[in-house]
């Protein structure tokens, strides 16, 4: 049952990353998809070191926040934020369907899913199962757009090529 549940999890994440590839129809009138520079800053902590050297990205549905390493419109990529010694720094910011704000809110008790992964960046067309390194939650308080928390691991079976 983990495994089933793991799986579902990774696709509905990866159906999240599509929010640096938005479509024509999300786009201003004038074509164009911004992203603000921000001040946003998200430290998770208490990371695995098994995680060490591999890549977070972070979403959140109820404030609409996004924390990843960088947002390219140009390549249509976000990457991810490289674990060190069992922590993460990534940019935070405030989604809309027609950008990415900057980030400098006062949000408590936000919870953010976090998804770790073998390679730095991702897109649309990432669906790879194999480049799955694990997941899980972290849950902050925001003060000026900058806020840490201590990494919770979700323990899910990582099914094997067929």
């Amino acid at each position: 049952m983990n495994k089933f549940f793991g799986i579902i999890a990774l696709i509905a994440v990866i159906g999240f990353s599509t929010t640096a590839c938005k479509d024509d129809d999300d786009k201003k009138d004038d074509g164009v998809y911004t992203v603000e520079e921000t001040v946003g800053k998200l430290t998770i902590t208490n990371i695995a070191t098994k995680y060490n050297n591999k890549y977070v990205f972070a979403f959140e549905s109820t404030v609409e926040l996004i924390a990843v390493g960088s947002i390219d419109v140009n390549t249509e990529t976000i990457k991810g934020g490289k674990v060190n010694n069992g922590t993460v720094v990534l940019k935070v910011w405030r989604e809309t369907d027609t950008a990415a704000l900057n980030y400098k809110g006062n949000d408590k008790n936000v919870t953010f899913m976090i998804l770790i992964l073998n390679i730095e960046s991702m897109n649309a067309d990432t669906n790879d199962i194999t480049q799955f390194a694990g997941m899980g939650s972290v849950t902050v308080d925001f003060t000026n757009g900058i806020g840490t928390g201590s990494f919770s691991e979700e323990e899910i079976e990582i099914p094997s090529e067929p």
